[in-house]
């Protein structure tokens, strides 16, 4: 499914090449995503035909993969290495807010509601990502939809188990803030 390219890193090298298509097979991706534990719930043939909307790469450590407010709308999936979630501060400066590991996704809000993305992904370790475009995202809810609705669910799942998480830390801010 290489019809709508993806384009995952608003970095650059002296080369001009900071990631590298990997070019596995949908088995091959299959076989890796299923390793993470990402695909809990689904049969092997509907793990082989989510694959098959995905792409993958490989990108050295040092590299960011997208910056705040960059456009670029994708899903992210962690296969290997490590990813640091960046936030730019009232300072201007990057603060680290989070650190992905296998298995984990950026990108899910940009890729719901279309808007610019609401923070920067530093690669923190050489990392393997899979890669889902907008485009692949829409067809894939056509031409698939349990398949599609299963996605839904799992990033409003992931997206739900953040929000209790920074709803907790938040209180636990404000509660050192009061006098």
């Amino acid at each position: 499914m290489s019809d709508e390219s993806s384009k995952i890193c608003c970095d650059t090298s002296k080369d001009g090449q900071v990631y590298q298509r990997l070019g596995w097979s949908a088995q091959t991706r299959a076989e890796k995503l299923s390793q993470t534990g990402w695909t809990k719930g689904l049969e092997w043939p509907q793990v082989l035909t989510f694959c098959k909307y995905l792409d993958d790469f490989s990108v050295k450590a040092g590299h960011m993969v997208l910056k705040e407010g960059s456009r670029e709308i994708y899903l992210g999936i962690l296969i290997d290495g490590a990813l640091s979630v960046l936030k730019e501060g009232h300072d201007g400066k990057l603060k680290t807010i989070s650190t992905l590991v296998p298995g984990e996704t950026f990108g899910e809000v940009s890729l719901i509601d279309g808007e610019p993305r609401s923070a920067s992904i530093l690669v923190k370790e050489d990392a393997s990502l899979f890669v889902l475009p907008l485009k692949r995202f829409e067809r894939l809810q056509s031409e698939v939809p349990k398949l599609g609705m299963w996605l839904v669910m799992k990033l409003a799942r992931q997206l739900s188990v953040r929000l209790r998480h920074t709803s907790g830390t938040l209180v636990e801010v404000l509660e050192t803030l009061k006098p």
